[in-house]
């Protein structure tokens, strides 16, 4: 059921709600609500929400307690559990000062929600990031493949041209003897080099 244009509201098998929202950028958040097993489901139009708040829990609470009030009877109301995939509170454990005691029972709330809808997208969320993952490398392989046979396969050659000038063009030949006495000298025409 499309609740508007971003929120999307799915009915589960085991009677949970999963409500689905499209924020910025294309980010994807659900919430999970377990309906009590003895409620009709063709009774929810007649509820609103009351109040909500979210559990306590140690660092990073995911879940929340909704109250919803019949809005033709105000006596009937509904107090349940949700759960999301996302962050909705950061939570500080404060102790009893005198008793060094944590000031709340328990830890955080146990996910309840455990249906196959659920598992199936969860697969789904995963298998996607993996089929993209694949998907980049796959790319940047390609990419990087077709830039090096580009380069080697001839389309660019590599030619090293070396050149020099030889600056070396007088020469005077000297011969000595064993004692070091100078015994002729060559000058710089007759000498040619090899």
């Amino acid at each position: 059921m499309q609740v508007n244009a971003n929120l999307t509201a799915f009915r589960n098998s085991d009677g949970s709600f999963l409500y689905r929202y499209f924020g910025a950028g294309d980010t994807l958040y659900n919430a999970y609500l377990r309906m009590p097993d003895y409620m009709d489901t063709a009774l929810l139009p007649f509820y609103a929400m009351q109040s909500y708040r979210f559990n306590m829990g140690e660092g990073e609470s995911r879940s929340f307690h909704v109250k919803l009030v019949n809005t033709q009877n105000a006596n009937l109301v509904l107090e349940l559990e949700g759960f999301t995939d996302f962050v909705v509170a950061r939570n500080g454990k404060l102790g009893d000062v005198l008793l060094a005691q944590p000031t709340t029972n328990g830890g955080p709330m146990p996910d309840t929600v455990g249906n196959c809808e659920r598992q199936l997208m969860e697969t789904a969320i995963y298998q996607g990031r993996v089929n993209y993952r694949n998907y980049i490398d796959s790319v940047r392989a390609a990419l990087l493949g077709g830039f090096w046979a580009h380069l080697m396969n001839g389309a660019v050659t590599e030619k090293l041209f070396i050149n020099y000038r030889n600056q070396r063009f007088n020469y005077t030949l000297y011969y000595y003897d064993r004692a070091g006495n100078l015994m002729t000298t060559v000058p710089p025409a007759v000498m040619n080099p090899l």
